[in-house]
């Protein structure tokens, strides 16, 4: 989780330049859900990480102490996955509004942008599921997450769309 940080960072802000031309608030808006995800999923990396000392102080302070440092212990657990899910929401929410500018430029195919869109959305509806309980948030990021994956390969081989700026190809 601490490795998606610099790649989602990275990613908004490579991306932001390029969006900006076409919509300032959009590229505001996108980079803005990222860094509410990066900082939600290690918000919940560090309640991991509370684990640790809260073990230790259980076996320390011996069986009185055991009960409090288990229902810590659950507590950071609990914490990391609302903050994840949380996250995820946020990275949803920035992605529809990227793809909507993707689909109204023209900078990438329009079936690629509209499969981002829904992909997203799927997304949003899973984490929210999630949170409530439904446990089917794994199955309902796979739209999504095909895209970014085609979308990365689609950027590395054709990069953006030429005609969006203008020019020839």
């Amino acid at each position: 989780m601490l490795l998606n940080t610099a790649v989602d960072v990275g990613k908004g802000v490579l991306f932001f330049p390029i969006l900006e031309k076409h919509g300032k608030r959009t590229a505001l808006a996108y980079l803005a859900a990222l860094i509410v995800e990066v900082v939600l999923l290690d918000v919940g990396v560090l309640a991991l990480l509370m684990i640790v000392p809260l073990a230790q102080q259980g076996v320390d302070a011996g069986q009185a102490s055991v009960g409090w440092a288990k229902a810590l212990g659950s507590l950071a657990v609990q914490s990391n996955t609302m903050a994840y899910q949380i996250g995820q929401m946020s990275l949803g929410l920035g992605a529809v509004f990227l793809c909507l500018l993707l689909f109204r430029t023209r900078l990438i195919p329009r079936f690629l942008s509209i499969w981002g869109l829904v992909g997203y959305a799927i997304l949003m509806a899973g984490t929210i599921a999630e949170i409530f309980g439904i446990h089917i948030g794994v199955m309902l990021s796979i739209p999504g997450g095909v895209f970014e994956v085609g979308l990365g390969f689609w950027l590395i081989i054709k990069g953006f769309q030429p005609e969006a700026y203008g020019q020839d190809s």
